[in-house]
């Protein structure tokens, strides 16, 4: 029910105990007035209420535009640090000999000791290596006397 139509029905009960003309000197007429006057009271107290729960409305509303907009600057700039984060990373690219496909991998790969081979992900040919002469027959003679070969990084 909403608060004008309790009002009006309110008012409506006033006006028939003031027409039916019930003495409120009496103990049913006093009690039919504090009925009357608390559901007054009661519908007044409803009216303050939904305007105060409309002023929330509107400033809820205005909060969550407000963070809205701050979501957007925080992850727009998170979006730009990380686009600069990763144009800063220097990757190399190389081709694959067997079936041409680019190989992309990290530049600090170049940086760690021991051999190192970046394979191709479509055919599994290995398309760089960190290798040296000496190292490669090492490893082949490794391979011959049943020991595995130095670290590999599969990419």
């Amino acid at each position: 029910m909403a608060v004008e139509e309790l009002r009006e029905k309110v008012a409506y009960l006033q006006g028939l105990v003031n027409g039916l003309g019930i003495n409120t000197a009496s103990n049913e007429g006093r009690m039919l007035n504090e009925i009357i006057g608390v559901l007054a009271q009661v519908a007044q107290a409803m009216g303050e209420l939904k305007q105060e729960q409309e002023q929330l409305r509107e400033h809820l509303e205005s909060l969550d535009e407000d963070l809205y907009d701050l979501e957007d600057e925080v992850y727009e700039e998170r979006a730009a640090g990380d686009k600069e984060e990763e144009a800063e990373e220097d990757y190399v690219e190389v081709e694959c000999p067997d079936c041409h496909e680019t190989v992309c991998f990290a530049s600090d790969v170049l940086d760690d000791e021991g051999v190192v081979e970046v394979t191709c992900p479509k055919c599994g040919t290995v398309v760089f290596t960190t290798e040296v002469e000496d190292t490669l027959e090492e490893t082949e003679e490794e391979k011959v006397a049943g020991q595995e070969p130095a670290e590999r990084v599969r990419g």
